[in-house]
């Protein structure tokens, strides 16, 4: 695997297409909450990991977890109603 810096769009195109596209809904999720993405590749699980997370309050989202076989959700679900609202407004 390649360590350099990437964006989550460039860390899931290593996902099978049909996976690829549910994986970057998550991805238009995160932009649509405005969360700073952090990607990093995980070299004692050998996988890569983006973690979304609001800087106000200060608080992990969501992480992408993938290999080229698998991808995961990880979601903390603690106010989950005001990040809903967020969205009704932002659409």
């Amino acid at each position: 695997m390649d360590n350099q810096v990437k964006t989550p769009e460039e860390m899931i195109k290593i996902l099978p297409d049909s996976e690829y596209d549910q994986a970057m809904k998550f991805i238009e999720l995160g932009n649509l909450l405005k969360c700073k993405a952090q990607v990093r590749y995980a070299k004692s699980n050998k996988y890569w990991r983006c973690v979304f997370l609001k800087k106000k309050p200060s608080r992990v989202l969501f992480t992408i977890e993938c290999t080229d076989s698998w991808w995961r959700i990880k979601a903390m679900l603690s106010n989950i109603e005001q990040y809903k609202q967020e969205l009704e407004t932002a659409l």
